[in-house]
């Protein structure tokens, strides 16, 4: 757990770990009863920078692989996520209301499980996702790919989702409208397949 200063991660491998709560490999920011203390706004505290990384097979609560939590910041770039578990949400990476995914860009999704949110799930993170595949994850509830709720902003860019499935709502992205309190959507050159 990053709760504060910065991580940086290269050309590395997280493989088969796991976490009884948030980011099965990889957590950065505070979560439960220290993020409920977080004022909107705060500053960031937590920086993870990870590039050309693999998250293979690393499981947790929420965030199978990495999650990100209040005053904690997340830049993803290149690298592959596959086959990691969640069991509530974000079967790959998993926003918090608080944190920030600042950047997951060139990196490919697939194979994830969640509940919601098969490869990724934001609440309220704000995530910002350009030239990205999601394919082949999976939800047992809403979002194949991707779960949004909560003051949910979503920037996507070049990216290319394929064969992502959801059991109820939104095989590549559910928006959950019992979360969300503002939606800023922003979808541009994307492939849905």
């Amino acid at each position: 757990l990053i709760a504060a200063g910065t991580f940086t991660a290269r050309q590395c491998a997280f493989e088969s770990n796991a976490a009884s709560h948030m980011g099965g490999a990889v957590a950065v920011g505070l979560f439960g009863a220290e993020a409920a203390t977080v004022e909107a706004g705060a500053a960031v505290e937590a920086f993870a920078e990870i590039s050309d990384c693999t998250f293979h097979n690393n499981s947790a609560t929420d965030g199978g692989a990495i999650a990100v939590g209040a005053r904690g910041e997340l830049r993803v770039r290149g690298g592959e996520l596959k086959a990691n578990r969640a069991t509530a949400s974000g079967g790959a990476v998993y926003g918090a209301l608080g944190g920030s995914i600042a950047e997951i860009a060139a990196v490919t999704l697939v194979d994830n499980v969640a509940r919601s949110g098969g490869a990724l799930a934001a609440l309220g993170a704000r995530p910002r996702v350009e030239e990205c595949t999601f394919s082949r994850n999976r939800a047992g509830e809403s979002g194949g790919a991707m779960q949004l709720g909560g003051r949910a902003s979503l920037v996507l860019r070049e990216n290319h989702f394929d064969a992502n499935v959801a059991e109820a709502f939104g095989s590549a992205i559910n928006y959950d409208p019992a979360q969300i309190v503002e939606v800023v959507p922003t979808v541009a050159n994307a492939s849905f397949f």
